[in-house]
């Protein structure tokens, strides 16, 4: 388990070149949170990269063929957790996250993800992000090392216990 941020950049693209999206609180179609960062504690995190390869024989080869690299895919990344309702008025959990993960799938700009152990004194562990992730200068970015995500897919599973919900969200890492 982890604490990692969500930053909205605005920006179509990883250098943060362009016309930025609005960042209108009230036009949340364009950029998730109005671009203030989503934090989200004690979630799961799996990055995944591979390749096509073509392992397939040639006709009538009696000998072991080499397997050939068709080409690499994008890594995708998949973030776990759950939110809590908290209590019958939702005071006291954390739903309100649903909607603002839910916009990720959904809004224009680049997302940065990163491991960010500033959201409170309970740290977690440091994520993928410090491994893999790269850092730049760009407008928007955090200084920490991240992912450049679009994300591209939302679920959430309520559970027997209604106050518990699970979900999902997954996007494919860019440049």
């Amino acid at each position: 388990m982890a604490n990692i941020t969500i930053v909205d950049t605005g920006y179509g693209n990883v250098e943060s070149t362009g016309t930025r999206y609005s960042t209108s609180a009230t036009d949340p179609v364009e950029v998730a949170n109005a671009g203030s960062p989503i934090e989200l504690k004690g979630v799961s995190i799996s990055y995944d990269r591979n390749n096509n390869v073509d392992s397939s024989e040639g006709p009538d080869n009696n000998i072991e063929s080499e397997v050939n690299q068709v080409s690499t895919k994008t890594p995708k990344i998949v973030i776990t957790g759950i939110v809590t309702r908290g209590s019958g008025d939702y005071s006291g959990g954390n739903m309100s996250q649903i909607a603002l993960l839910d916009s990720c799938s959904y809004t224009k700009g680049i997302k940065c993800v990163y491991y960010n152990d500033s959201v409170s004194g309970d740290t977690g562990y440091p994520l993928i992000t410090k491994f893999l992730g790269k850092t730049d200068s760009f407008t928007q970015h955090p200084s920490e090392k991240h992912f450049h995500v679009r994300f591209n897919q939302f679920s959430v599973t309520q559970s027997s216990n209604n106050k518990v919900y699970r979900f999902n969200l997954t996007g494919e890492v860019t440049k």
